[in-house]
C-alpha cells in the first residue's frame, strides 16, 4: 500500500495506508498513472437528480469540487464524508473498511482542525501547481468560452473553469460521471497515451451493490446505471477495437469483465497486461465479491428459450426444406475460418454462439430447419440456437459451440473427466459408445432411451458414411495412423472418425493448434459467467456435488 495524510474525522489529521487505488496513483518515474473512477463518482446521492456528466477526469493537482474549492480532492471527500456520516445511521459507517484503509493517527497534527483549508500545501506550492495546470494541462478561465467543446480549442475537463484565485483548477460537481469518449480526447490532445478499461459487472449485482452502499433512491440508481452503460458503449463504438475514431489500429477503450477476471484469474490478468503494454507478473488475491449477493435459487435459461435472448420468440416458422442438407461428397469439410465459443455454462455460450451464427448468416433472424432421423421416418426439427455448430451459407465460416463438459451422459459419481485435444468437424465426430451413428443422432438416441424406448435410425446410409470417412482422412488427417485425431482415432470400419467419450472437456490450447496445423484461421471466444452462479447451476443439474465442483474447476482451468 501507500501512506499519506488526510483530515481526521476526530479533528486534525491522520496518516492512512491505502491498500487500493481509490482514485489515482502514479509510478515513481511519473511515466504511468492509473486512474480509478466508478460511474458516478463523488458524494452519496441526496435528491432525485442524477449525476452530471463531465468531459474528463483531470490530473488530481488541477481538480477541485465546487462546494469545497479550497480543499484538495481527498480532503474535500473526507470532509464531506464526515458530514454525511453524522447524518447517516450507524450501519452505513463502512467507508473505511470498504476502501481498505487502516487508521493510524498522526499525533503531531492532532491539534489541527479540519477547517484549515488546503493545509497540506503551502501558498508557494499551490501557485506553482496552478501555473502547471494552466501551462501544461491547458486548464484556464480563458477556456470557459469554449464551453467544453474540444473542437473550439482547449477545455477544462468540466463546463466550469476556475476563475480568479482558482484559475487553473477544473471545478467539478459534487456527484458526476465522466464522458469516456471526450476523456480520451482530452488526454490525446495533450499528447498523453491514454487507454481506458471499461470494467463491467453483472448488472443485477452492480445495481444491488450501488443501492446498498451509495444511493438509496431507486430511480436515481437506475438512471445513473443507464447513463454509465451509455457512456461505455459510446466509448467502445468510437475507440474500441475497430472503432470509428481509432488511429494506427490501437484501441483506446477495452472492455473487461469482473466475472471473467474472477473466474480466469492470472491468465486473464496477464492477457490484459499484454494489451496495455505493461511488463509485469504481479497477481493479486482474487476474491469473488459477487458471492454475497447471490441467494435463493439461481437457474440457467433452458435450451428451449435461449433463442429468445437473441431474437423475439418464434411465432411463425419458415417453410420446411424440400431436400436433405446432409453432406455432399464433393463438398469440403473444413471451412476457411472457425470461431469456437466455449465456456463453463450453457446459457452464456449458446447466447453468444447464436448471436455470431446469425451475424455470419448461419441462422436467419428466426432460426433454421434441421433434419432429424428418428423413429420410423425422417422428421424436421426447428432450431433457433446454435446447438453445437453452424456454417455460413457458403460454408467458409463455421461457428462451433461447446460447454465444458459436453456429451451424452450426465455427471456420475467417481467418474473421471476426460479431456480431448480438439472438437473436430461434425462429419468426422463420433461417440465411442455409438460409433455407427452420426453424433447428433447418437445424442437423440441417448435422450430418447430414458423416455419412450424409441431407437433412432442411422442418419446417413453406409455408402455415404464411408465416403465421409474418406473425406475426413484426406482433409482433416483423421486416420488410424495419425498422431492427433482430436480424440481417439477410429480403426477398421471407423477409420476416419474421431471417437469421443460420452462426457468430455476440451483442451482449448490444443484445439487451436489442431486447426492451425490444418491451415484454418481459428479464434476462440471464451464466454464466462459469474463463478458463483455457474457453480450453483452445475450443482442443481448434477446430483453429485463433488463431481460437479471438480468439473467446474476443470472448466475454468482449461479456459
Amino acid at each position: 500500500g501507500r501512506r499519506f495524510r488526510v483530515p481526521s474525522t476526530k479533528g486534525g489529521f491522520k496518516r492512512i495506508v491505502e491498500k487500493q487505488v481509490n482514485k489515482r496513483v502514479t509510478s515513481d518515474s511519473g511515466e504511468w498513472e492509473v486512474q480509478h473512477l466508478s460511474l458516478p463518482w463523488g458524494w452519496h446521492c441526496e435528491d432525485p437528480t442524477p449525476a452530471k456528466v463531465v468531459e474528463a477526469l483531470v490530473p488530481d493537482e488541477c481538480f477541485r469540487y465546487e462546494d469545497l474549492p479550497d480543499f484538495l480532492p481527498l480532503e474535500a471527500e473526507a470532509r464531506r464524508y464526515t458530514l454525511e456520516r453524522r447524518k447517516r445511521p450507524r450501519r452505513m459507517h463502512h467507508f473505511v473498511d470498504e476502501h481498505g484503509i487502516d487508521d493510524e493517527i498522526d499525533r503531531p497534527h492532532a491539534s489541527r482542525r479540519l477547517n484549515d483549508a488546503d493545509s497540506s500545501f503551502n501558498d508557494q506550492e499551490r501557485v506553482r501547481l496552478l501555473r502547471l495546470c494552466r501551462e501544461e494541462v491547458h486548464i484556464s478561465q480563458e477556456n470557459e468560452q469554449n464551453n467544453g467543446d474540444i473542437e473550439k480549442g482547449w477545455t477544462c475537463g468540466t463546463c466550469v473553469c476556475g476563475r480568479g484565485q482558482y484559475d487553473g483548477y477544473a471545478i467539478y460537481p459534487k456527484r458526476f460521471s465522466v464522458n469516456i469518449t471526450s476523456h480520451i480526447e482530452f488526454y490525446l490532445a495533450r499528447g498523453v497515451d491514454v487507454v481506458v478499461l471499461l470494467s463491467t459487472r453483472d448488472r443485477t449485482i452492480s445495481h444491488n451493490s450501488k443501492f446498498s452502499s451509495h444511493c438509496k433512491i431507486e430511480e436515481v440508481v437506475k438512471d445513473e446505471d443507464e447513463m454509465a452503460l451509455a457512456l461505455m458503449k459510446q466509448a467502445l463504438e468510437k475507440y474500441g477495437r475497430g472503432g470509428s475514431k481509432v488511429k494506427d489500429g490501437k484501441p483506446r477503450a477495452i472492455a473487461v469483465s469482473y466475472e471473467a477476471m474472477i473466474g480466469l484469474k492470472q491468465a486473464y490478468l496477464n492477457n490484459l497486461y499484454v494489451n496495455l503494454g505493461i511488463n509485469s507478473t504481479y497477481a493479486p488475491k482474487f476474491e469473488d465479491g459477487n458471492e454475497k449477493y447471490i441467494s435463493g435459487k439461481t437457474g440457467g435459461e433452458s435450451k428451449s428459450t435461449i433463442g429468445s435472448l437473441v431474437t423475439s420468440a418464434v411465432k411463425s416458422f419458415p417453410p420446411k426444406p424440400l431436400s436433405s442438407p446432409l453432406i455432399q461428397t464433393e463438398e469440403k469439410i473444413l471451412p476457411k475460418r472457425i470461431v469456437t465459443v466455449v465456456g463453463p455454462e450453457f446459457s452464456g455460450t449458446s447466447f453468444m454462439s447464436t448471436t455470431l451464427g446469425m451475424a455470419v448468416g448461419a441462422l436467419d433472424d428466426v432460426g433454421r430447419w434441421r433434419e432429424n432421423s428418428q423413429g420410423n421416418g425422417k422428421e424436421w426439427d426447428f432450431e433457433d440456437i446454435v446447438e453445437q455448430r453452424a456454417f455460413s451459407p457458403d460454408r467458409t465460416f463455421e461457428i462451433q459451440h461447446i460447454t465444458l463438459p459436453w456429451g451424452i451422459t450426465s455427471c456420475q459419481a467417481n467418474a473421471t473427466s476426460s479431456i480431448v485435444n480438439a472438437l473436430v468437424p461434425n462429419e468426422c465426430f463420433r461417440y465411442e459408445a455409438d460409433p455407427g451413428r452420426e453424433a447428433r443422432v447418437a445424442e437423440q438416441n441417448w435422450a430418447n432411451s430414458n423416455l419412450d424406448g424409441i431407437d433412432s435410425h442411422l442418419g446417413i446410409d453406409a455408402v455415404t458414411n464411408q465416403r465421409v470417412a474418406e473425406i475426413c482422412r484426406d482433409q482433416v488427417q483423421i486416420d488410424e495412423n495419425s498422431v492427433n485425431c482430436g480424440a481417439k482415432c477410429g480403426r477398421g470400419p471407423n477409420n476416419g472418425f474421431a471417437l469421443y467419450p460420452q462426457r468430455f472437456s476440451l483442451n482449448i490450447t490444443s484445439h487451436i493448434e489442431f486447426y492451425l496445423a490444418l491451415g484454418v484461421d481459428i479464434k476462440v471466444v471464451i464466454m464466462t459467467r459469474d463463478p458463483s452462479i455457474t457453480r450453483k447451476i452445475k450443482l442443481e443439474k448434477c446430483k453429485e456435488p463433488l463431481h460437479a465442483l471438480t468439473e467446474n474447476a476443470l472448466a475454468y482451468s482449461l479456459t
